[in-house]
Protein backbone atom coordinates (compact mmCIF):
# COMPACT_ATOMS: atom_id res chain seq x y z
CA UNK A 1 0.00 0.00 0.00
CA UNK A 2 2.97 2.67 0.92
CA UNK A 3 3.94 1.97 -2.60
CA UNK A 4 1.15 2.74 -4.44
CA UNK A 5 0.64 5.69 -2.34
CA UNK A 6 4.25 6.72 -3.51
CA UNK A 7 3.65 6.34 -6.76
CA UNK A 8 -0.12 7.88 -6.93
CA UNK A 9 1.88 11.00 -5.19
CA UNK A 10 4.41 11.08 -7.78
CA UNK A 11 1.81 10.93 -10.72
CA UNK A 12 0.48 14.06 -8.70
CA UNK A 13 -2.53 12.26 -7.29
CA UNK A 14 -4.24 14.42 -4.06
CA UNK A 15 -5.00 13.46 -0.39
CA UNK A 16 -8.87 13.21 -1.67
CA UNK A 17 -8.16 11.42 -4.83
CA UNK A 18 -5.47 8.61 -3.39
CA UNK A 19 -8.24 7.95 -0.56
CA UNK A 20 -11.39 7.77 -2.74
CA UNK A 21 -8.71 5.13 -5.20
CA UNK A 22 -8.23 3.30 -1.55
CA UNK A 23 -12.25 3.14 -0.60
CA UNK A 24 -13.40 1.81 -4.19
CA UNK A 25 -10.38 -0.45 -4.26
CA UNK A 26 -10.97 -2.06 -1.13
CA UNK A 27 -14.00 -0.42 0.77
CA UNK A 28 -14.60 1.76 3.01
CA UNK A 29 -13.04 0.60 5.98
CA UNK A 30 -9.76 0.82 5.08
CA UNK A 31 -9.72 4.16 5.48
CA UNK A 32 -10.49 3.49 9.31
CA UNK A 33 -12.49 6.80 9.23
CA UNK A 34 -15.94 5.38 8.18
CA UNK A 35 -18.08 8.03 6.08
CA UNK A 36 -20.72 10.43 8.65
CA UNK A 37 -23.92 9.46 6.54
CA UNK A 38 -26.26 7.01 5.70
CA UNK A 39 -25.77 3.91 7.73
CA UNK A 40 -22.30 4.40 8.61
CA UNK A 41 -23.57 7.13 11.08
CA UNK A 42 -24.28 4.63 13.44
CA UNK A 43 -20.40 4.03 13.84
CA UNK A 44 -20.44 7.47 15.04
CA UNK A 45 -23.01 7.96 17.39
CA UNK A 46 -23.43 4.32 19.37
CA UNK A 47 -19.99 4.37 20.76
CA UNK A 48 -20.02 7.84 22.45
CA UNK A 49 -23.73 6.77 23.73
CA UNK A 50 -22.81 2.92 24.93
CA UNK A 51 -19.55 5.11 26.88
CA UNK A 52 -22.28 7.21 28.67
CA UNK A 53 -24.51 4.56 29.72
CA UNK A 54 -21.73 2.33 30.70
CA UNK A 55 -20.44 5.01 32.84
CA UNK A 56 -23.88 6.32 34.12
CA UNK A 57 -24.41 2.39 35.15
CA UNK A 58 -20.87 2.53 36.79
CA UNK A 59 -21.51 5.56 39.28
CA UNK A 60 -25.19 4.18 40.21
CA UNK A 61 -23.65 1.11 41.07
CA UNK A 62 -21.58 2.47 43.00
CA UNK A 63 -23.91 4.51 44.65
CA UNK A 64 -26.30 2.02 45.59
CA UNK A 65 -23.56 0.08 47.00
CA UNK A 66 -22.45 2.59 49.41
CA UNK A 67 -25.94 2.76 50.23
CA UNK A 68 -26.06 -1.05 50.94
CA UNK A 69 -22.96 -0.63 53.23
CA UNK A 70 -23.96 1.86 55.60
CA UNK A 71 -27.51 0.64 56.34
CA UNK A 72 -28.45 -1.98 58.60
CA UNK A 73 -30.51 -4.64 57.15
CA UNK A 74 -33.51 -5.89 58.57
CA UNK A 75 -32.82 -9.20 58.74
CA UNK A 76 -29.53 -8.18 60.93
CA UNK A 77 -31.49 -6.26 63.01
CA UNK A 78 -33.80 -8.80 64.02
CA UNK A 79 -31.14 -11.35 64.47
CA UNK A 80 -29.66 -9.32 66.98
CA UNK A 81 -32.68 -8.26 68.63
CA UNK A 82 -33.50 -12.02 68.99
CA UNK A 83 -29.92 -12.78 70.28
CA UNK A 84 -30.07 -10.62 73.06
CA UNK A 85 -32.99 -11.40 74.45
CA UNK A 86 -32.19 -15.07 73.84
CA UNK A 87 -28.95 -14.61 76.18
CA UNK A 88 -30.97 -12.71 78.99
CA UNK A 89 -33.18 -16.67 78.84
CA UNK A 90 -29.31 -18.05 78.87
CA UNK A 91 -28.16 -15.98 81.47
CA UNK A 92 -31.32 -16.87 83.87
CA UNK A 93 -30.42 -20.56 83.53
CA UNK A 94 -26.77 -20.28 84.35
CA UNK A 95 -27.17 -18.39 87.04
CA UNK A 96 -29.90 -20.79 87.95
CA UNK A 97 -27.44 -23.74 87.88
CA UNK A 98 -24.98 -21.84 89.54
CA UNK A 99 -27.66 -21.87 92.35
CA UNK A 100 -27.84 -25.27 92.44
CA UNK A 101 -23.87 -25.69 92.43
CA UNK A 102 -23.72 -23.63 95.94
CA UNK A 103 -25.99 -25.83 97.54
CA UNK A 104 -24.28 -28.89 96.48
CA UNK A 105 -21.35 -30.24 99.61
CA UNK A 106 -18.02 -28.90 98.61
CA UNK A 107 -16.71 -32.42 98.49
CA UNK A 108 -18.79 -33.66 95.69
CA UNK A 109 -17.46 -30.62 93.75
CA UNK A 110 -14.63 -32.01 93.90
CA UNK A 111 -14.83 -35.47 92.77
CA UNK A 112 -16.95 -34.32 89.76
CA UNK A 113 -14.14 -32.01 88.66
CA UNK A 114 -11.73 -34.44 89.05
CA UNK A 115 -13.83 -36.82 86.58
CA UNK A 116 -13.72 -33.76 83.99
Amino acid sequence: MRKLVVEKIELGWDDNEIRNFFATRYGPSVLLDPPKTGLHIIAWIVPPIALCIALLLLVLSLILMSRKSTRPDRKQLTKFYDQNNSSDEYLDKVKEILAKEDSIPSSIKLKNERNL
